[in-house]
């Protein structure tokens, strides 16, 4: 009997276990107002990230709303075609360079990139091996895919954005129709299968506990 709650304690305990070693999470709501300066663009969008564990790996997730995605780079000559999607460093209210090339020119530097044209929504990992020197010159040039490892304070302090193009907002004036500054959120409400679980084995503890006295 003791063996059973011992074990029924440990595995009460997992959760808190995944709790300090999970993914961390982020989220970037994307709007014209964000953008420098900003856009008064009516379309809309949101991209989510889970960092694992050991923080060699950002997937991503992003959904846009109100713009059009074209596989065909010669076709996209719509205001609301999008052209170019990136990752950037930067502080909300100020422009920086590209870490990661996700959509468009100047290349789409993530290997595992999915995009899904009729939905209007991309995925895909970001980590070192996505690393580009686009001119040759063995430096880290402002419009090239940087290593996700070098930039892990600056996502930890909303120091990293998504940036939108499109045909209408790709202009000197206007780098971009819709911005989101990226910053951590909560971990996600476990699934229902791990909270019906966990309820089970708490119910197993306390029938058994009933029965002992």
């Amino acid at each position: 009997m003791k063996k059973l709650l011992a074990g029924l304690a440990f595995l009460s305990t997992l959760g808190t276990v995944n709790a300090a070693t999970a993914a961390s999470f982020f989220r970037a709501d994307l709007e014209g107002s964000q953008v420098v300066p900003p856009t008064p663009s009516s379309a809309a969008g949101f991209a989510t990230f889970t960092l694992n564990d050991d923080r060699t790996a950002l997937e991503y997730f992003i959904q846009l709303e109100g713009l059009t995605l074209k596989s065909d780079i010669s076709e996209r000559t719509q205001p609301q075609d999008v052209t170019k999607i990136h990752l950037h460093v930067a502080p909300l209210g100020a422009n920086g360079p590209h870490v990661l090339n996700i959509f468009g020119l100047p290349s789409e530097d993530d290997h595992d990139l999915v995009v899904d044209f009729a939905a209007g929504t991309l995925s895909g990992i970001w980590n070192d091996r996505n690393v580009v020197d686009l001119n040759g010159n063995g430096l880290a040039d402002n419009n090239e895919t940087k290593p996700l490892t070098d930039f892990l304070d600056e996502l930890f302090a909303s120091q990293l954005y998504v940036q939108v193009h499109t045909v209408k907002f790709d202009t000197p004036d206007f780098p971009g129709e819709l911005r989101g500054q990226i910053s951590t959120v909560p971990e996600p409400v476990p699934e229902a299968s791990t909270v019906l679980g966990m309820s089970f084995l708490m119910g197993v503890g306390v029938i058994i506990q009933g029965k002992r006295k």
